[in-house]
């Protein structure tokens, strides 16, 4: 059984297996074959789903004429949505089987996944069909058995989970690129009155702190491990400029 984590955010897009974790811009555009690349990294932003190519990632904006962010408030209209999901998958896929079960865990901001129709929508465009993926070479189908959907910021709680959250109340705020989620949980009990989102997210902090060049200039790096890196560079600088604000 194969359980991955992913997160389409509207600037980054986050993904976590057992195995793997990784992270890359949200811009996909219009993709083709590059007869000359310098390098493989051309090889990770090249994904073909159902026949139709892609740029997904930093090459995404140096190569596609109509690149975009996914910029969709509920994750559920946005085509981009899914061919982020699927390259995120196929990236994070360790085995070279042809045919991938996947049991997938995704999120929507708090406000929308209060709505039921919305979230059943979401699983539904994700398992409707089969998808024909090739990526880095390789050809493979990828079948969403199961799709999870959590609100967002909630998820973070089971990565720390510890004894005394069974018997105390919790608050958890999920500051993202442009916007936040705030939750509540008592017991360990999700308390839908003191949740919600907030229009508010870094994009806005990184505008009045004047470093918001920093997110454009994030490259897709070889190694996972830079890719992180350059994540937790960008947390300290908002830090240490936050600190000279205050």
């Amino acid at each position: 059984m194969l359980i991955i984590g992913v997160d389409p955010g509207n600037r980054f897009t986050k993904a976590t297996s057992e195995h793997n974790e990784i992270i890359f811009s949200s811009t996909v555009g219009s993709g083709r074959n590059i007869i000359f690349k310098m390098n493989d990294n051309k090889n990770k932003s090249l994904i073909t789903i159902n026949g139709n190519k892609y740029f997904v990632g930093s090459m995404a904006t140096r190569e596609s004429h109509d690149a975009s962010l996914a910029l969709d408030e509920t994750r559920v209209e946005h085509e981009n949505t899914v061919v982020l999901i699927l390259t995120a998958v196929a990236r994070v896929l360790k085995c070279n089987a042809l045919w991938a079960n996947v049991d997938l865990i995704t999120g929507m901001p708090i406000i929308y996944y209060k709505e039921h129709r919305l979230r059943q929508r979401l699983i539904d465009k994700l398992r409707k069909q089969n998808y024909n993926i090739e990526f880095q070479g390789q050809k493979r189908v990828i079948n969403f058995q199961s799709v999870t959907v959590f609100p967002e910021g909630a998820a973070a709680l089971f990565s720390v989970i510890r004894e005394e959250f069974k018997t105390n109340r919790i608050g958890i705020i999920d500051v993202g690129s442009w916007r936040s989620n705030y939750c509540v949980l008592d017991e360990m009990e999700y308390e839908d009155k003191s949740s919600g989102t907030l229009p508010l997210g870094m994009h806005q902090a990184l505008l009045m702190l004047d470093t918001n060049k920093l997110l454009h200039e994030i490259e897709d790096m070889p190694q996972q491990n830079k890719e992180l890196k350059e994540q937790r560079y960008i947390k300290k600088s908002v830090d240490k400029r936050s600190e000279k604000v205050l």
